[in-house]
């Protein structure tokens, strides 16, 4: 399987301030795309096979109410593996919020958000040193993901100074 392109340039503005913006390169195999955007940045990613592609971008400097945030997205079974992750990645929990966020947006873009799923109906189980990262299912959302024949392929995540990129693949069996 081909991976997919991300691809991201640093520019300067007219201020010497850095930002990255990403580009994409017209291809006749093209299959799927997906776009992200946030403050004056914008994120594309490209499948060059069969897999659906979701990405997302985020700034960890967002302003969120850490409580509802965190009641809205996490995942009973994902308290443990928070606390390891922002510890391992030293990331404070408000941060570990907007990153958990980020890795479940770039999976629902890459499964056209159907309606009647939820942002916790998907936890992250695990994650490697690879900056990638294992989610587990609800029984709905696996439900879902075996009657449109979809097996979950890989997320990966890169953290960029302030902001998060997450990137999921999704393929058909």
């Amino acid at each position: 399987m081909k991976r997919p392109t991300v691809i991201l340039q640093k520019f300067k503005d007219e201020k010497e301030k850095y930002f990255f913006k990403s580009l994409i390169l017209k291809e006749d195999n093209l299959k799927k795309i997906s776009f992200s955007d946030k403050n004056n940045l914008l994120l594309s990613g490209i499948s060059r096979d069969d897999s659906s592609i979701g990405v997302d971008i985020e700034s960890l400097d967002e302003r969120i109410n850490e409580k509802s945030f965190s009641k809205n997205i996490l995942h009973d079974n994902e308290a443990i593996i928070f606390e390891i992750f922002c510890q391992k990645y030293q990331v404070t929990h408000k941060e570990g919020l907007i990153i958990f966020w980020s890795f479940k947006e770039s999976f629902f873009k890459a499964l056209a958000m159907e309606p009647g799923l939820a942002v916790k109906d998907i936890f992250v189980k695990n994650f490697k040193p690879s900056s990638s990262l294992e989610f587990g299912f609800s029984k709905s959302l696996q439900f879902f993901m075996s009657q449109k024949s979809l097996r979950h392929h890989k997320v990966s995540f890169w953290l960029l100074g302030k902001y998060i990129i997450s990137v999921c693949l999704i393929k058909q069996n």
